[in-house]
């Protein structure tokens, strides 16, 4: 970041937005104190700040507000804001401060009793009682990072309602977020960043957030996805796929290739991969798998046209009480059943067990494999039945550090034979051993598709 230029006024509400996560990070750690300024100015209630005293005079005025629990879950409202008093006087005496914090819950609306334990509270309850908090501590700005919190219709409303309602008490909120619609509906300005700088500060209308999106996705992207169009036989798509909480999902992939999905919100996440499981179904949109309509609960059935989700712990999957080919033989929670009485179908996995494990280790317990033969168990069974379809969420999360390599070498194998993959990151990271594409989804917006 080399140029970076921002203004807030007392009553702002201001969203800051970027196509970059580490820009976001990066200025969420300069304005909150944390991150230290090679150069430029800081002035704060216009007065300038001098290096090193900026730091530490910022940490003092500012409060961070994220999905990061600040709130103690197992004590109450009230035990929560009596822990501010060695820095505040408002709170001395037990039943006098229960009176006071119930008139400031009224003042700012909220409706609650200060005996109500915080881990019963929703997320935007939260947000507006440690918003309260920084404001018993004279606090006058309050960074509120939106990035991995999912809100639905009616929570948005509730905290557009209380952020005008803080406003009105000469404070200023800054909201990080990479979720355009959002930002928007939320805030009255808006400062953009990309390539590390500010490229403009807008008011929230509509000419600029159709602008906003269009910059959104680029010519470059535009090319990798029209590109990954034309090659491959099309083995999965999503058509106008609406979920709540979710944009609109409009994808393809076609046979071996690989699509990274970026959901940062875990909660979006979690109900992604509910849809793939068939235990939730869509507002509206097709889900196609080949020529076939994917429907839940597995309308399309058979390892030609199946839908296999994997996700963590993968060896969660496996029956620790049965032996190496009862487990192998076990698919999607269904029995193969043919390979139990077709003495054809035994010996050709039997085979195929002594191939992929160098020697025949049908008959032994699990607990007897070594932590590389049980992960190879896991991925070798999905090799050999080639599903259409395999879903991942966090491939590597359930491996260890010397097996990476191994997960990597095994999802090659699966793209060669044919299979489509789909990655779900439940965070910004990405896969420098996947070779594919890579599209990220916050709650409203679907970014650009680009290479990984």
């Amino acid at each position: 970041m080399y140029s970076i230029f921002l203004r807030v006024f007392a009553g702002d509400i201001m969203g800051i937005l970027s196509d970059n996560h580490p820009d976001l990070e990066n200025m969420l750690g300069i304005v909150s104190g944390r991150k230290k300024i090679d150069y430029g100015r800081v002035y704060l209630k216009e007065t300038l700040l001098r290096e090193p005293e900026n730091l530490p005079v910022l940490k003092e005025q500012v409060t961070v507000v994220s999905s990061k629990a600040a709130l103690i879950p197992n004590l109450t409202i009230a035990q929560n804001m009596f822990a501010i008093q060695r820095k505040t006087n408002i709170f001395f005496r037990k039943k006098e401060s229960e009176f006071k914090l119930r008139k400031y819950m009224d003042l700012f609306g909220i409706r609650l009793s200060v005996d109500t334990p915080v881990k019963k509270l929703d997320i935007v309850q939260r947000i507006e009682l440690e918003i309260l908090k920084a404001w018993l501590l004279k606090h006058p700005i309050i960074l509120l990072d939106l990035r991995s919190i999912y809100l639905s219709e009616e929570e948005l409303q509730a905290l557009k309602r209380y952020l005008c309602r803080y406003r009105n008490h000469e404070c200023a909120v800054l909201i990080f977020d990479q979720n355009i619609n959002r930002l928007f509906f939320l805030t009255d300005k808006i400062s953009v960043l990309s390539g590390g700088k500010t490229i403009g500060n807008f008011l929230c209308e509509e000419q600029i957030r159709q602008k906003l999106l269009k910059l959104y996705l680029s010519p470059k992207a535009k090319e990798t996805s029209a590109a990954a169009e034309k090659s491959g036989k099309k083995i999965f798509s999503l058509e106008h796929v609406n979920l709540p909480g979710l944009p609109e999902l409009n994808f393809s992939v076609r046979a071996g290739e690989t699509v990274l999905l970026q959901v940062p919100d875990w909660r979006a996440s979690e109900k992604l991969i509910a849809l793939f499981k068939g235990e939730i179904q869509q507002k509206s949109g097709e889900i196609w798998i080949g020529k076939n309509k994917y429907q839940a609960k597995g309308a399309a059935n058979g390892p030609k046209q199946s839908l296999v989700v994997m996700e963590p712990p993968y060896l969660g999957s496996l029956f620790y009480n049965l032996n190496v080919y009862d487990n192998f033989c076990i698919a999607r929670g269904c029995i193969r059943k043919g390979l139990w009485s077709d003495k054809k179908c035994r010996q050709s996995v039997r085979e195929y067990i002594r191939k992929i494990f160098g020697r025949d280790i049908s008959e032994r317990k699990l607990s007897e494999l070594s932590p590389g033969e049980t992960q190879k168990l896991v991925w070798f069974r999905w090799i050999f039945y080639a599903p259409a379809v395999l879903v991942c969420a966090d491939p590597f999360d359930s491996a260890d550090m010397s097996l990476r390599s191994d997960v990597e070498e095994y999802l090659s194998l699966l793209a060669g034979r044919g299979t489509a993959l789909v990655l779900i990151a439940r965070s910004d990271r990405t896969y420098s051993g996947i070779r594919g594409r890579c599209i990220r989804i916050t709650d409203i917006f679907q970014a650009q598709s680009k290479g990984l």
